[in-house]
């Protein structure tokens, strides 16, 4: 089973770093904010996780009474400024919370609300519901707000103490203290009956509600969704934002408006379903200006009713759908856009819904490209489309997604591009490994040591417990970094992370603890110093170690750099008691290694420091104890004399534009360093382009040449026979300028009475960006704009028709700018246009200003029409926006791209001299009193719409209707949408033969509703037994003779 992937061209915001922490190790939320699954600053290094060390350093579990503590609220991890310490909190189902220590996994500090009235919603509660067990309390991550050391979460419960029964339930919103948990003033917050900002008859019902996502927070406010409890009563899926002073702030419904069921005022009917519950992953932002859920199944079809739709026109019913809410400055939410897929239908009869994964925003600075500046992806549970479960990127090495469905192996999927530059995704690897066959996989996890490449590990976890691999695959195949026994876990759990230890929970209440060192053998010294030793000699230390426990045998050791050497010869051969005691002499040799040597047969080493790990290894008597234990060694190399060392190797200067009014030389420095014991004098210079010569010597001056063609020169060279000290460093300015295009390099050489050492320096002159604007043909093909030099801020027009449609549907409009100059073309000016009709279809990322498009690169946009349906012979309308668009090429002028779109609806009927049609739509009415007003008919079997017209201009009269009668039963065999649509009829008569009343009038709604989105029908009427039913009317679009 592979994956689908949604692929969503999103608004261009700054893509942001996660939230700042009191530690760079803590972790304040359920990942990370944009739910990228990348977690670079948590010193996970794959060495010691390998090198035998590693281990569960700690395991708690909560002495309670009844069933344990079980969490599905993942771990946070954080350094609270009171205690300044890093803890572990741990959030139940029960409405338990615990605070412990992050090192040994003390207690710290307890809460129970039970005892404070305050106890967890029954599941029994709830008919045949059993998804979580026993008790449902705080079941969504909670967040931290690291600038008041507070943890915000959502807490269900009952709405008075005693209480019981569904109704009674409700949801509080709590802030807490992170060093105490005790509650933070005016918490918590109850907000049963609250509306939804857009559409306030939906109001909040805690009782038939579940909050499970992860939560966010987005400029001081925290957002949750809420979904349901299997489906059941009348939910409606939210997104619910409160300020950090406990305040109600916004609530987005996704299944409201007109075309969502209508409230009724009781628990039973008016829900739209649409919940967010995403397998409980946290809802995704990547900036302050937005964020992203996703939903699962609604009721009833929607107002797209199965039919395509553009995202970025607003949408009330939600079911099936990837959202992204605008996020204002207030707090409050609006739709901006979202992805429905064309299977939503399916999706939600068959119960496989989109939201049982989250949404993903991968770095974009890596996963973009061919006019794709944003990815959001989203895994659901249908099979043949999309895969349950949440996904993980890796930004680093190339580029990696990873994605475990139920009852399969993880799939690796590699970053590639297309032939349009645009991202793609290719399945490179996959486990051997493979999930238990029953939901529960959670989210995948990279984490690297500090962003380092080759250091990524990917985490799975899964109900059978936490697995891990080496982030880039090796031939086809992921391998296993061997991980401690965690025991089953809950389902959707992830990996929490700390100070390079990580923590789980298991299904039977365990918290756990991993890190290094786990309980050792030996006490030794962690870390051996040998101090400076002077090139050519040796420093010798004896190493001693006690036997905590008692030891069989110590079999050997290895070192892993060579100047550090110990002998297996020197370890003791025979059984330790625990409390004896044992050393051996290591050596920090350099008796054989000199500087520069020049040979390979004579190692040769720097001065500065050294390091190694040295490695025991033992077999214990006791079990649960490591059989290998590293110890540091660290040793400085000096020398007696001077050490000339130059920094860094090599200098890359900022390209030069040749032509550029704005051209300006460029510059940057470098070190020159004296690592020696003695003074450094500085006894010369010369350039060449090879480090073995020939060398010509720099004329030292007040601007010193430094290459043969005097682009590189200095005016800051350290003077013949200048003195640096011991220790001490000479920072070195050097310019770059040249009017010749292309790269240039030299190598500048120092000599001094500390040897000799170089630097290279190069640089890079290119001619100035040409842009090349164009527009794509019907053809394919591409037509250039005109450039429009010296029209100031003005600029030039360009007219752009994108084209005409009759009726609603979808054009657009693609422009290509393309750099044909030598250096990066810089967008300097961009505002296109925004409108529900005509727009840009990103106005936030195509074109956007400061955009680089490199020379020989293309960058493109859209631009959409589409229209709403239009009245039959109505009048043409046309539809305008204006993109502006500049660069920072000097010959380009400020273009502006009037695009235009004609809505030109279907004519049919007698026409005017001028060719516009005779009979016009003029209004609606209701027939509630169930007789026909019209007086005259006009039958014919062959009747059409402009026949109808004909006919009534040709008897005289101002207004009329055109009937069609048809039987019911081509509503239940769905022909009555051919019907419909292609018949063009003004009036439909339905007869009632097959059914009652009741299941009559629900038919009615929904032709009603149809009616509504295909205007060319003026009337649909019932009628039972040739008599007219009252109030079964819905509307009639009349036309009107305007001679």
């Amino acid at each position: 089973m592979h994956c689908v992937f949604v692929v969503l061209l999103l608004w261009a915001f700054a893509f942001i770093a996660p939230a700042f922490a009191a530690h760079a190790t803590d972790s304040l939320m359920d990942g990370d904010a944009p739910q990228s699954g990348y977690l670079p600053t948590h010193n996970m290094d794959p060495n010691i996780i390998t090198g035998g060390g590693f281990g569960q350093i700690w395991q708690y579990k909560a002495s309670v009474q009844g069933n344990s503590d079980e969490y599905y609220a993942k771990l946070l991890v954080y350094t609270p400024t009171s205690l300044g310490r890093q803890v572990i909190l741990a959030f139940s189902k029960a409405n338990r919370m615990y605070i412990l220590d992050a090192v040994n996994g003390s207690l710290v500090a307890s809460r129970d609300l039970a005892s404070e009235g305050e106890g967890p919603f029954i599941v029994s509660d709830l008919p045949s519901c059993n998804d979580i067990g026993q008790t449902i309390g705080i079941t969504g991550t909670p967040v931290i707000d690291p600038s008041t050391d507070t943890v915000y979460f959502w807490a269900k419960s009952y709405g008075a103490t005693g209480q019981s029964g569904w109704q009674n339930g409700a949801y509080r919103f709590h802030a807490i203290d992170s060093a105490t948990l005790k509650e933070k003033p005016g918490f918590p917050t109850n907000i049963q009956g609250a509306p939804a900002d857009n559409d306030n008859t939906r109001r909040f019902t805690g009782g038939d509600h579940l909050q499970r996502t992860g939560l966010n927070l987005i400029n001081g406010i925290v957002y949750a969704g809420f979904g349901a409890h299997c489906d059941l009563f009348n939910y409606t899926g939210w997104v619910i934002g409160m300020s950090t002073a406990g305040k109600y702030v916004t609530g987005y419904a996704t299944f409201a408006g007109p075309g969502s069921p209508a409230e009724d005022g009781t628990y039973n009917g008016g829900g739209g379903a649409a919940g967010i519950w995403m397998a409980g992953s946290a809802i995704a932002s990547d900036n302050s200006g937005r964020l992203f859920v996703a939903t699962g199944n609604g009721k009833g079809t929607g107002l797209n009713q199965a039919s395509p739709a553009p995202g970025h026109i607003p949408m009330d019913t939600l079911a099936e759908c990837m959202v992204n809410l605008m996020v204002s400055q207030n707090g409050s939410l609006t739709q901006q856009d979202y992805f429905q897929p064309a299977t939503y239908n399916s999706m939600d009869l068959g119960d496989r819904d989109l939201g049982s994964g989250g949404v993903v925003l991968p770095d974009p600075s890596v996963f973009s490209g061919g006019g794709v500046s944003r990815l959001a992806i989203t895994c659901g549970k249908i099979g043949g489309g999309f895969i349950f479960g949440n996904p993980g990127t890796y930004p680093l090495e190339g580029g990696y997604l990873y994605v475990t469905p139920v009852g399969e192996p993880t799939y690796v999927y590699s970053l590639g591009f297309d032939d349009k530059s645009r991202p793609t995704f290719t399945q490179v690897a996959q486990t051997n490994e493979t999930a238990p066959g029953a939901v529960g996989v959670g989210p995948a996890v990279i984490t690297t040591l500090n962003g380092q490449a080759g250091t990524g590990i990917l985490w799975v976890c899964d109900t059978n417990g936490v697995r891990a691999y080496n982030a880039v695959p090796v031939n086809g195949k992921m391998v296993r970094i061997p991980l401690p026994a965690t025991g089953g876990l809950t389902k959707f759990s992830r990996v929490t992370f700390g100070d390079g230890r990580y923590y789980m929970t298991t299904s039977n209440g365990n918290i756990l603890g991993f890190g290094a060192p786990v309980a050792l053998p030996l006490t030794c010294a962690s870390l051996v110093d040998f101090g400076s030793v002077q090139i050519g000699n040796a420093s010798t230390v004896k190493v001693t170690c006690t036997a905590n426990i008692a030891i069989t045998k110590v079999k050997g050791l290895t070192v892993s750099n060579p100047v550090f050497q110990a002998l297996n010869s020197s370890l003791p051969t025979g059984s330790l008691t625990a409390g004896a005691s044992f050393s051996f002499p290591v050596t920090f040799n350099l008796s054989t290694y000199v500087l520069n040597s020049g040979s390979t047969s004579s190692p040769s080493v720097s001065p500065g420091v050294l390091a190694s790990a040295l490695t025991l290894y033992t077999t214990n008597v006791p079990t649960g104890y490591s059989t290998q234990q590293s110890i540091s060694l660290s040793g400085k190399v000096v020398v007696s004399g001077a050490y000339l060392s130059v920094s860094p190797l090599q200098v890359t200067f900022p390209g030069i534009v040749v032509g550029s009014s704005a051209n300006t030389p460029s510059t940057s420095t470098f070190l020159l360093q004296n690592t020696g014991e003695s003074s450094l004098v500085i006894l010369g210079y010369a350039f060449s382009t090879n480090s073995e010569g020939p060398f010509t010597n720099v004329t030292m001056s007040s601007n010193a040449t430094l290459d043969s063609d005097g682009y590189f020169t200095s005016q800051d060279l350290p003077a013949l026979n200048t003195v640096v000290p011991t220790g001490s460093s000479v920072s070195i300015t050097v310019t770059f300028n040249t009017s010749v295009v292309g790269s240039h390099f030299t190598m500048l050489t120092v000599f001094s009475n500390g040897g000799n050492d170089f630097v290279t320096l190069t640089g890079t002159a290119s001619t100035v960006p040409i842009a090349l604007l164009e527009q794509e043909t019907n053809e394919g093909g591409w037509l250039p704009l005109a450039d429009c030099p010296g029209t100031g801020d003005d600029g030039c027009a360009t007219q752009i028709n994108i084209g005409t449609l009759s009726s609603s549907g979808s054009i657009t409009q693609t422009i290509r700018l393309t750099n044909k100059g030598g250096s990066n073309l810089i967008i300097t000016k961009s505002k296109p246009p925004v409108g529900a009709v005509l727009g840009a279809t990103n106005p936030s990322t195509d074109f956007s200003e400061g955009q680089a498009i490199t020379p020989g690169s293309s960058a493109t946009a859209t631009v959409y029409f589409e229209p709403p349906s239009a009245f039959l012979n109505s009048d043409p309308i046309t539809y305008v926006g204006a993109w502006t668009l500049n660069t920072n090429d000097l010959t380009f002028g400020v273009h502006v791209m009037n695009f235009t779109g004609t809505l030109q609806p279907l004519v049919v009927g007698p026409l005017l001299s001028n060719g516009s049609a005779q009979f016009q739509y003029l209004g609606c009415f209701h027939d509630g009193a169930g007789a026909r007003v019209e007086p005259t008919e006009l039958n014919n079997a062959n009747n059409s719409n402009g026949m109808c017209q004909q006919q009534i201009l040709k008897a005289g009269y101002p207004f009329g209707v055109n009937i069609l009668v048809v039987d019911i039963q081509f509503v239940f065999d769905e022909l009555i949408n051919e019907v419909l649509i292609d018949a063009l009829f003004n009036e439909v008569f339905i007869i009632q033969s097959v059914i009652d009343e009741s299941v009559l009038h629900e038919v009615l709604i929904n032709e009603c509703f149809n009616h509504l989105i295909k205007p060319f029908i003026n009337e649909v009427i019932i009628l039972k037994s040739l008599i007219t039913i009252n109030d079964f009317i819905c509307f009639s679009h009349v036309q009107q003779n305007k001679q």
